[in-house]
């Protein structure tokens, strides 16, 4: 087993975070990596700290944006210069345990799989848990079209086979949810995925410069709206496959709405609208469950 896998993180204002995250690759069981960092114009210390580990280090590649370009269009970035056989996609202020890249390899040469999810850790600095994915709890192959996408969205979980990805890049118009808007198109053409319960990944809950944690409210629900949109287009037929994705991006927009302290009317007809041509293809029970009858009586 000597495949190459291409590690790619994008790094801004993670000077409190780099180090460990480089480390714990470095301390991995399997050595046949290269890490690719782009440095996304941080105004704090990260860009020394990278050039420091890739001093003693010809595995890592270090990268740096002109201007701020945020994640996707640097992860874009990476994977022109990726040379791997599989892709591994980490955030920067999180770490991997030493045996994640060999167990996640392992399963995937033995399973043949394209896709393979690993077990997660969620954490502070106070308490770590299980990342929950529903139904995920042995090893086993998963069936894309049974997938709930709203756990099973995040890039940081999965090793890819980069044949599965060359064609696909990340939609630079959408800054909120282009995890999901990227596997929602990519594990669909996958020929099998599966997932594994062995190693560990951990991802951090408690930086406050994540994107998440930094963007509005208005500009998280107009990227949400943006990726209904491709959505829709690139699956004609929605009630087929993921209808429950769609209904739980519908969540997220009316949900970001009503925690806006201020909009105007007008703002809402958008997402309204948007999600009016997806609302007729979900299951009754489930729209009923999740939505107010306040949102209903809007839709």
């Amino acid at each position: 087993m000597n495949k190459l896998i291409s590690i790619i993180i994008p790094a801004y204002k993670v000077e409190k975070y780099i180090s460990k995250c480089i480390e714990s690759i470095q301390s991995s069981s399997y050595k046949n990596w290269e890490l690719i960092i782009i440095n996304d114009c941080s105004p704090d210390n990260t860009e020394n700290i990278i050039l420091n580990y890739a001093s003693f280090d010809s595995r890592i590649t270090y990268l740096r944006n002109d201007f701020n370009l945020k994640a996707s269009e640097s992860r874009n970035k990476g994977l022109l210069q990726a040379k791997g056989d599989y892709i591994l996609f980490v955030d920067a202020d999180d770490y991997i345990s030493p045996k994640w890249i060999e167990n996640l390899l392992i399963a995937a040469e033995k399973e043949e799989a394209d896709v393979v999810i690993g077990k997660s850790i969620e954490f502070n600095d106070s308490e770590s848990k299980d990342y929950k994915i529903t139904d995920l709890d042995s090893s086993k192959v998963i069936s894309y079209k049974n997938m709930r996408m709203n756990r099973n969205s995040v890039l940081w979980n999965k090793l890819y086979k980069k044949s599965l990805i060359s064609k696909h890049r990340f939609n630079k118009d959408v800054k909120t949810g282009q995890d999901l808007l990227f596997n929602y198109l990519v594990l669909a053409k996958a020929n099998k995925i599966y997932y594994t319960d062995k190693g560990y990944y951990y991802y951090r809950l408690d930086n406050q410069n994540s994107i998440t944690r930094t963007k509005s409210k208005k500009d998280i629900i107009e990227s949400y709206i943006k990726t209904l949109k491709v959505m829709g287009t690139y699956n004609k037929n929605i009630k087929e496959i993921n209808s429950i994705t769609m209904y739980k991006i519908a969540e997220a927009i009316l949900f970001n709405w009503y925690q806006m302290k201020s909009i105007e009317k007008t703002d809402l007809e958008l997402p309204i609208k948007e999600i009016r041509k997806i609302s007729k293809f979900l299951p009754e029970k489930i729209w009923v469950k999740v939505m107010s009858k306040k949102v209903r009586r809007k839709l």
